[in-house]
């Protein structure tokens, strides 16, 4: 039996930034939509920073996972994770609370 290997497509690093990039900002996007018609109506600045903000606690997750499968700084990063999810949580009740 004869196989057969294709070349794999060269991918930049540039290219797989942008792709990177383009995953985030869609997210992003996705977030601030989702805080604009529900959380925060009639109040889109409120949304777009807290959607910056879900964005980007979101991406530190991901990478506190990928860190977790290989086992090495996990407990700074844990403890700062933990510490950034409760303070973006007791700002987004509290400026809800306020409006």
């Amino acid at each position: 039996m004869v196989y057969i290997q294709l070349p794999y497509p060269q991918i930049s690093p540039e290219q797989a930034a942008n792709f990177l990039y383009l995953i985030f900002y869609l997210f992003r996007n996705a977030v601030e939509y989702i805080l604009e018609t529900t959380v925060f109506t009639g109040h889109m600045w409120y949304a777009a920073t807290y959607g910056d903000a879900i964005s980007f606690m979101f991406a530190l997750s991901i990478v506190y996972l990928i860190m977790e499968l290989f086992s090495f700084g996990k407990r700074m990063v844990k403890t700062l994770l933990i510490l950034s999810w409760i303070i973006l949580f007791l700002t987004l009740l509290i400026s809800k609370l306020l409006l």
